[in-house]
């Protein structure tokens, strides 16, 4: 072979070898087709839309049951916990689900893994939506307040195949507790994607907002604690503290509600929002009504709305409600508004005088009859109390008024026929079944019946430093002395009304010890003179109720638990009886009735006597309501008078004498008081309170009682007038 053959080979070999070489860089090196880039793109799983919602579902039936001392029962108030909190999930997956077999999804809370992990094969579909739910039950902690954070992995739980973090916050109130919670509620909360894409979460504050009045006029949330009803009390996501307390109990006694610190409601929030035992509590109704609470859930927009509806047309024969103005007031009875046309919506408008200024307006006879929904006010608060001037009492008609569509007030009859007194305010406290009544004198505030009262001018006694009673809107009646003062008002001195000029008012009787009644509309209100509080009931028979010729309304036993404190008390109760009665705190003590009856007379009276008992030395108070012989009952007659006698020459034996009126009535109803503690004590009768409406009398009653360590309650009877 030739050299220049050999040498024209290996050029065309190297010629070879580096065509090949380029080409190997070429299909290395050359850019990927789009169809491929897609098609790797389309198999990498991704979500888009995902949202959090909580779903609250209700606890178990509350046991409403539940009796403690003083009849006091528990609300029942329902419970949220992380037990009772699902997690709804709710996402859209994309289309390069083609080869995920499965979702992973794990909870955690502030870093720490709250439940085992989720896995489901049900949920792997390209581009669809899903919602995935991960029960409360199912959750290792109960702690799930804070940052929440849940995790969805695709087939394996691993870094790379972290699909998305879904973060969202739980907050105490979110953990609701609700009075009334019966079905599952749904909340939409705000949630963070780890991602940085834009979630579906919004926050709807859905859940329960209360007002509890009135000590929390602002909107609060409940978070029940423990297993006894106790909760906190939420205000701006900080736990309230009233008088160094936090876990509260909302108890029932005597009527009322209250808030306690303790589950067996011994100690009580009084009205100045400090918690007080309940038997200093209970000495005072004022004091009771003041401190009652009422909790109400929050309307959506934050507003009260009140309706009113005449269910009793007026007493008068040319116009229908004559309404000079209507005053909102709060549960602490601070003054909230007085209405305007700016609040008020008319369903009837006025057609005899127009409402302008403060005179919100009247109506043409026949134009208002029953079943009339004559106006709706609007507030931002809650009202506890409605003022409302009239032209006169014939004006006034008998509401129905709502509050968001609830029934709050429903009277039972209208204002009457009379024409005077002029200018005349009712006030309807929500608390109460019959509005009280309020005056206005002069330029004076409104001042309540049988507020003590000073004249600054025109004194009818030319003595200014003399204290009245209120009795109407043209009639004051002056308390001659301390001791008379106190018989009649142990509180006469606390909060003294200044009226600024009393020209024109009248001065009634005086009002002393002697047992001239209290008169205040159509009721007399008396007290019997103190007694010996001893622990053997035959001393009773010093306490003699007695309405005269009038129908008895109903009494109330009230002690005296300091009677050497008091000027009146000592000198009704003599030094021999007052050392040898029963001691509070090493003060003797004593007992009076207060009882009302009605102002219109009783033309004829039969006297009656129940029948007889023993009364062995060892009969204490309660002995009284062991015997259904000890019944004082007029059938359907108004009691008159009542007192115990007691026979020294038959082991001194029981029974009442009493006196019937002669007025009948076919309209009568049974009650039954709520029962509280017995004892040898008859201070202890102070939680029994006997009491029939204005238009009614008292026609039977009887003690029911459990013996010593029991239980007490009345049962009674009370008639139409």
């Amino acid at each position: 072979m030739s050299k220049g053959l050999l040498l024209g080979g290996g050029a065309l070999m190297l010629c070879l070898l580096l065509i090949i070489f380029i080409a190997v860089i070429y299909f290395l090196t050359r850019p990927e087709k789009e169809s491929e880039k897609e098609k790797e793109t389309d198999e990498t799983p991704t979500i888009s839309g995902a949202g959090v919602q909580l779903v609250l579902n209700p606890d178990e039936e509350p046991n409403d049951d539940k009796v403690e001392t003083y009849m006091i029962k528990e609300y029942a108030i329902g419970e949220t916990t992380a037990k009772n909190i699902d997690v709804k999930l709710t996402w859209k997956n994309g289309p390069g689900f083609t080869n995920v077999e499965k979702l992973i999804f794990v909870q955690k809370v502030n870093g720490t893994t709250v439940r085992a992990d989720v896995v489901t094969t049900d949920n792997v579909t390209p581009n669809t939506e899903y919602e995935l739910i991960l029960p409360g039950e199912n959750l290792t902690s109960d702690n799930i307040v804070g940052e929440n954070g849940i995790e969805m992995y695709w087939n394996t739980k691993v870094p790379g195949n972290l699909l998305e973090t879904i973060k969202f916050d739980i907050k105490d109130e979110h953990l609701d507790s609700t009075l009334d919670i019966t079905q599952a509620q749904n909340i939409t909360v705000a949630t963070r994607l780890a991602s940085g894409t834009t979630s579906s979460g919004a926050v709807i504050t859905t859940y329960t907002k209360y007002h509890i009045l009135p000590f929390f006029q602002e909107p609060v949330y409940i978070r029940k604690v423990g297993n006894a009803d106790g909760f906190n009390i939420i205000k701006g996501g900080v736990k309230e503290n009233l008088d160094g307390v936090e876990l509260f109990y909302i108890k029932k006694a005597l009527g009322r509600t209250f808030l306690s610190k303790d589950t067996a409601g011994n100690s009580l929030m009084n009205a100045q929002g400090g918690f007080v035992n309940k038997d200093e509590l209970f000495k005072s109704d004022e004091q009771m009504d003041l401190s009652n609470i009422s909790v109400k859930e929050l309307s959506p927009d934050d507003d009260f709305e009140y309706e009113f509806t005449v269910q009793h047309a007026d007493n008068h024969t040319s116009y229908d409600a004559h309404i000079h103005f209507v005053e909102l007031y709060d549960y602490n009875y601070n003054f909230i508004k007085r209405v305007t046309n700016n609040d008020i919506e008319f369903h009837k408008p006025p057609d005899h005088t127009s409402n302008a200024n403060d005179y919100l307006g009247a109506w043409k006879q026949g134009s208002a009859p029953k079943n009339t929904k004559l106006f709706t006010i609007k507030s931002a608060k809650a009202a506890g109390r409605l003022h409302i001037m009239y032209g006169r009492p014939c004006y006034v008609p008998g509401w129905i008024i709502k509050e968001n569509g609830e029934n709050i007030w429903e009277d039972k009859e209208n204002g009457g026929p009379d024409l005077e007194p002029k200018h005349l305010i009712y006030s309807y406290d929500i608390k109460k079944e019959t509005p009280r009544e309020f005056f206005k004198i002069g330029n004076a505030p409104l001042i309540p019946a049988g507020s003590s009262v000073k004249c600054k001018a025109n004194d009818p006694r030319d003595n200014y430093g003399s204290v009245y009673r209120l009795v109407n809107p043209n009639q004051i009646n002056w308390y001659p002395s301390v001791s008379d003062a106190n018989y009649w008002n142990s509180n006469w001195d606390k909060d003294i009304k200044m009226i600024e000029d009393c020209e024109g008012l009248e001065r009634g009787a005086n009002l002393t010890k002697s047992g001239n009644p209290i008169i205040a509309g159509n009721t007399l209100e008396y007290r019997t003179p103190y007694s010996i509080n001893h622990g053997h009931n035959i001393y009773m028979e010093r306490q003699h109720v007695n309405c005269k010729d009038h129908a008895m309304r109903g009494f109330r036993l009230i002690p005296n638990w300091n009677c050497d404190d008091d000027t009146t008390c000592k000198s009704q109760v003599g030094k021999n009886d007052r050392n040898a009665s029963l001691k509070h705190n090493n003060k003797s003590t004593a007992i009076r009735y207060h009882y009302k009856c009605d102002a219109k007379k009783q033309p004829t009276v039969t006297q009656k006597e129940t029948e007889t008992v023993s009364n062995p030395d060892i009969s204490k108070t309660y002995a009284f309501g062991q015997s259904d012989k000890l019944n004082v009952n007029c059938g359907n007659k108004p009691i008159t008078y009542y007192e115990l006698h007691t026979d020294p020459n038959k082991s001194w034996e029981l029974k009442y004498k009493y006196n019937c009126g002669s007025t009948t009535s076919d309209k009568c109803r049974n009650i039954t008081t709520d029962p509280t503690d017995a004892s040898d004590n008859w201070g202890f009768l102070d939680r029994q309170n006997v009491e029939c409406k204005e238009n009614e009398y008292l026609s039977q009653f009887k003690l029911i009682s459990t013996g010593k360590n029991g239980k007490n309650k009345y049962e009674y009877k009370c008639c139409e007038i």
